[in-house]
């Protein structure tokens, strides 16, 4: 319960970070100047690469806190393994892209190797429907607010888009009720104010 809750969670708290930055990317790299233009393929590839691994829940704790703790160092020296060589030859293929496909490629094939171990040893897996309905809603959101029309002004871009997304983003989570911590939370806040 606690592996599904906390995958759950992380994800949901991932993709609202994502698709914020996602949604001002352009305007960030516009206040930045031209030389950041490759900015918004960066942070696409790298937020996709975190998204995993926090969609992926405590796999750490789960292997260090049972008695294949090795598997752990095990997976992590794999990790630093494949990320060597992954980034040097990326990176002289694809220059500054090169790291960020190597880290999508070495954290996803980490937590692919986790997720089975777990799975083989434990008979656990961190997914349910709701891990899907987030990431659903999440798109849908991020889809609705990138179509607002520019306000002409970045900071005001900035304001708005982020602030109707999480509006959008958050209503959307409880009214879909796909996190029951978040709704328990929300249950707890309108008793307070007696909403």
């Amino acid at each position: 319960s606690l592996y599904k809750k906390t995958a759950l969670n992380l994800l949901i708290a991932g993709v609202a970070i994502f698709c914020l930055v996602l949604l001002n990317i352009q305007d960030i790299s516009r206040f930045l100047g031209p030389s950041y233009a490759p900015l918004t393929m960066l942070v696409l590839i790298c937020g996709f690469a975190k998204l995993i691994d926090l969609g992926a829940g405590l796999n750490t704790q789960i292997l260090l806190l049972s008695k294949y703790w090795k598997l752990d160092f095990i997976t992590t020296i794999l990790l630093v393994i494949l990320s060597i060589p992954l980034n040097y030859w990326l990176t002289r293929r694809y220059n500054v892209m090169g790291p960020a496909w190597g880290n999508l490629i070495a954290l996803s094939t980490f937590n692919i190797i986790r997720l089975i171990f777990i799975w083989k040893l434990f008979k656990l897996q961190p997914f349910s429907l709701n891990n899907l309905k987030a990431l659903g809603i999440g798109l849908i959101s991020f889809l609705v607010i990138y179509s607002i029309p520019s306000a002409g002004n970045l900071y005001l871009n900035i304001l708005i888009r982020s602030i109707s997304f999480l509006l959008v983003f958050g209503f959307s989570i409880v009214v879909f009720k796909a996190s029951e911590d978040i709704n328990g939370l929300v249950r707890i806040v309108r008793s307070k104010f007696n909403w």
